[in-house]
């Protein structure tokens, strides 16, 4: 193992640390990654989850779209304009490339991947508690992949805003019963009638669910 990254796991675990490591490994040879990494997972299994992010700088210098090194992450958000995660295949690819084995946030936007890519997502199992598809052209079959997998039993928080759900799919999504830990559901500038996230909105407030929604003229709304 090079100097840098020895020194880097001998240290207090901060996110500066966190962005160094990732820094030396995004950066390594192609021969020495998968050692590395193994070395650097042990290391880090008991860093917290919420140092353990790439940041919009990480993502910025990444060399690919699907460095090994992505699966070290508990948490990804930077996946803004999809970060080539265009159509399902790619989504597919993501995820067998990367080889997560754990990913806690997930936060992804402007990937028009619609239904088929969410159907993917919901067949990932990896203790998600957080997750954000927004802008990608997900309708009522990719809401209800999502409400009835059971992979998402863990999530705390979804949101899927600006995307082109009915109300069938917000109907699915709130009503759930598998996803009865949601403490927040986005389903703002979605395709779903007022009447309905009125109705949804009732039900999630007496499971103590925050919806956030539309309002009059396209403001939102929360219940």
């Amino acid at each position: 193992m090079n100097a840098n990254l020895t020194a880097l796991l001998a240290a207090q675990p901060s996110r500066a640390v966190w962005r160094q490591i990732m820094g030396e490994l995004l950066h390594a040879p192609a021969g020495e990654v998968e050692q590395l990494l193994a070395r650097v997972e042990q290391a880090v299994s008991d860093w917290p989850d919420e140092l353990r992010t790439l940041t919009p700088a990480l993502a910025r210098r990444l060399g690919s779209p699907f460095p090994p090194a992505l699966r070290l992450l508990r948490g990804l958000d930077t996946l803004r304009h999809g970060h080539g995660l265009h159509d399902a295949p790619d989504v597919e690819r993501f995820f067998r490339e990367v080889g997560f084995t754990r990913l806690h946030v997930f936060r992804l936007r402007y990937a028009p991947f619609g239904d088929e890519g969410a159907e993917i997502i919901a067949r990932q199992d990896l203790g998600l508690r957080e997750l954000t598809l927004g802008n990608c052209q997900i309708g009522n079959a990719g809401a209800i992949a999502l409400a009835s997998s059971p992979n998402l039993r863990e999530l705390r928080a979804l949101s899927l805003f600006s995307n082109q759900i009915g109300g069938e799919g917000a109907r699915a999504s709130a009503e759930s019963s598998v996803l009865t830990r949601l403490e927040r559901l986005n389903l703002y500038g979605n395709e779903t009638p007022r009447d309905v996230m009125t109705e949804i909105g009732a039900v999630l407030k007496a499971r103590g669910c925050r919806l956030i929604a539309h309002g009059n003229f396209g403001s939102r709304r929360y219940w």
